[in-house]
């Protein structure tokens, strides 16, 4: 079996040629004396390690910590490979089998000058060592956030925190650091670059060398605002209709603000909004005329159905209130004040011919409509909600007249108290309603008597008359029983008047933008009507 020395000159022997050069790997020229003397050096080495009975090459010492992983890159300049001039091309790998003197010859390199020396692999940027992951509660773009964690529950009291380096990996989504009293606080309003799934580590020691790492997740979720589209419906589709619309009628004792905005899941699907409403004062009897209409979202061309039924409307009671309700307006104020019972029955037979004769010239509108388009006039469904006002004498003559769902309502923000001038139509399934085109309902004389309500009120100064599609009752009531809910109305008419300022010019412009409002799996189409005294004192 050949002794150590022979396998070194073995390994000199069969070494790779650089045949460009003509050098041999291992020296600079057969006579180098520097070459010599690495050789002796090792013979040297080899010789001691076989008296002290060592046949292993040296142990390298490493700070290796727990799961720790050496670094790729050796820190320090002191642990570069210098630049040999006289080095040719790399040594051959070393067999598996490969004997101690192999690897010792190989932990040792020639530098410039001559002179051996074995690598420096002490020095390796150890990474810290992982011990907890924990999940933060999730997040989204654009609301307030505050994640809190006790400090003990990640190993202990004598922790020293790497919080520059934790901010500046979280300040970028604006969110921030602090510790206080042993809680670690992570807090802001994470913006658009932090929405999806984000991590960070926070480095720290346990009042010594040693450095552990934590690991913290976060999911940001997306504004759902922005996740909402606009799409534009088809330029050659019929019944073009604008996606907003507003409207300021100021007439002698009252205002009338009105507005219409498509809903984000028309917008979604490109669809035309498809609510519609209409206002007229009549400048020669200061009556007021307020129709809302819903066109059903089933139906293809409701958004044209909407707007036929409320323009026949408001035709149709410039004519009928004048020519009937007008002459008997101060009798029916008379006798409500002396109590007269009898009187209910002349009312209400001039409201029927008024308020239902205006609903169903509306249908007959969208009949004859049907018929020159081809289409069914289901095609053309939509809810019908009317109010009419006069102020006289003193007093607030109110009348209502209703089909299908939404709500109207007078609300006295003095008193606190609403009086309900519409019942929705309910269907046996949730957005179930009932249709101005349906037969049964504008074919039923007492049906359609049983939906005309009237209100006569002595003090109108702090109270508002308001007609709206379920665009607007579903987010801000919920539900038919909460429209009954004089808090509910108080919480409405405050939202309102947060955002409103009822005598500007431009008030249906800030009424179409409170509009805009957010609520969770509520994005139809949003029509309101309002009626409110005029401020005359500038108040």
């Amino acid at each position: 079996m050949p002794n150590e020395e022979e396998k070194l000159n073995e390994v000199s022997k069969n070494a790779p040629v650089d045949h460009e050069s003509g050098l041999e790997p291992r020296g600079c020229t057969t006579e180098d004396s520097a070459v010599t003397q690495v050789v002796n050096d090792i013979q040297n080495e080899i010789a001691e390690s076989e008296r002290v009975g060592v046949n292993d090459p040296p142990q390298i010492e490493a700070q290796l910590t727990d799961q720790a992983e050496p670094s790729e890159t050796i820190a320090g300049t002191e642990n570069k490979l210098p630049n040999a001039t006289c080095v040719a091309s790399a040594p051959p790998a070393t067999p598996q089998n490969s004997s101690a003197s192999d690897e010792v010859l190989d932990a040792y390199v020639i530098s410039e000058n001559g002179d051996s020396r074995q690598e420096d692999t002490t020095q390796l940027d150890i990474r810290p060592t992982e011990r907890s992951v924990n999940q933060m509660t999730n997040a989204m773009v654009g609301r307030p956030y505050d994640f809190q964690i006790e400090l003990n529950r990640l190993e202990g009291t004598n922790i020293d925190l790497s919080l520059q380096s934790f901010a500046d990996q979280v300040t970028p989504f604006g969110l921030s650091v602090s510790e206080q009293n042993g809680i670690l606080r992570i807090e802001g309003t994470p913006n658009e670059e932090a929405k999806g799934d984000r991590t960070f580590v926070l480095d720290y020691t346990l009042g010594g060398d040693k450095q552990f790492r934590s690991t913290f997740t976060l999911l940001v979720n997306p504004d759902p605002k922005t996740l909402w589209k606009e799409i534009e419906p088809d330029e050659n589709a019929p019944f073009k209709k604008p996606h907003t619309v507003s409207d300021r009628l100021v007439g002698n004792d009252f205002q009338i603000l009105a507005a219409s905005r498509r809903g984000r899941s028309h917008a979604q699907e490109g669809k035309f909004r498809e609510d519609d409403y209409a206002v007229r004062i009549d400048p020669d009897n200061d009556w007021y005329y307020l129709v809302v209409s819903d066109g059903a979202g089933s139906a293809k061309l409701s958004r044209e159905g909407s707007r036929l039924a409320c323009h026949t409307a408001v035709e149709f009671l410039g004519f009928k209130v004048t020519e009937l309700l007008e002459p008997k307006i101060d009798d029916f104020i008379t006798a409500n004040e002396a109590n007269r019972p009898v009187i209910e029955k002349d009312i209400r037979g001039i409201l029927y011919q008024v308020l239902a004769g205006a609903a169903f010239a509306s249908y007959k509108k969208l009949e004859g409509q049907a018929e020159t388009s081809g289409d069914p006039i289901k095609d053309y469904s939509c809810t019908l909600l009317i109010g009419i006002v006069k102020k006289h004498k003193g007093k607030n003559f109110l009348a209502s007249f209703s089909i299908g769902d939404g709500a109207i309502a007078a609300y006295d923000a003095r008193a606190r108290s609403v009086q309900m001038l519409s019942t929705p139509d309910g269907g046996e399934y949730s957005g179930q309603t009932r249709f101005l085109t349906m037969k049964d309902v504008i074919g039923n004389a007492s049906d359609m008597m049983s939906r005309i309500r009237y209100h006569l009120v002595d003090d109108f100064e702090a109270s508002a008359l308001f007609l709206m599609t379920d665009g607007i009752s579903d987010p801000k009531f919920s539900t038919d029983n909460n429209l009954l809910d004089s808090f509910k109305w108080h919480d409405f008419s405050s939202d309102l008047l947060d955002h409103i300022t009822l005598d500007a010019d431009d008030a249906d412009s800030q009424l179409l933008e409170w509009m805009n409002f957010w609520s969770q799996g509520e994005h139809d189409d949003r029509t309101l009507v309002i009626l409110c005294p005029i401020n005359k004192t500038g108040n």
